[in-house]
């Protein structure tokens, strides 16, 4: 009995994952640097070692932490990046769950 209603769980588990438009968590961290920017964003890498730090999955569709090591790309505004080194970053970050968008983005 315990056998099944584990595989009904992990069953509707995989189906809900794989239901999903993109991978979503919630995040506070601050800004460990920016990486790279053109005319439209900036790129940055987040730190987790600081007090208060978090990512929450979202627990359907996650975005784990390796998802984001190649930094968070921010929309700039008036021509300048958003987020500076050392900086709270906080919010909802996303990434499309298929495509040829591997970017992480922050709601």
């Amino acid at each position: 009995m315990k056998s099944l209603v584990l595989g009904l769980l992990l069953f509707s588990a995989s189906f809900a994952h794989a239901e999903c438009a993109q991978l979503e968590a919630q995040v506070i961290a601050h800004v460990g640097k920016i990486l790279a920017e053109n005319d439209t964003t900036c790129t940055v890498t987040l730190d987790f070692s600081a007090p208060h730090s978090m990512l929450n999955s979202h627990y359907a569709c996650p975005l784990d932490v390796d998802d984001i090591s190649m930094g968070v790309t921010l929309p700039k505004n008036n021509g300048a990046c958003p987020a500076q080194p050392g900086s709270v970053l906080s919010g909802i970050l996303y990434k499309a769950f298929n495509g040829s968008d591997t970017n992480v983005y922050l709601e």
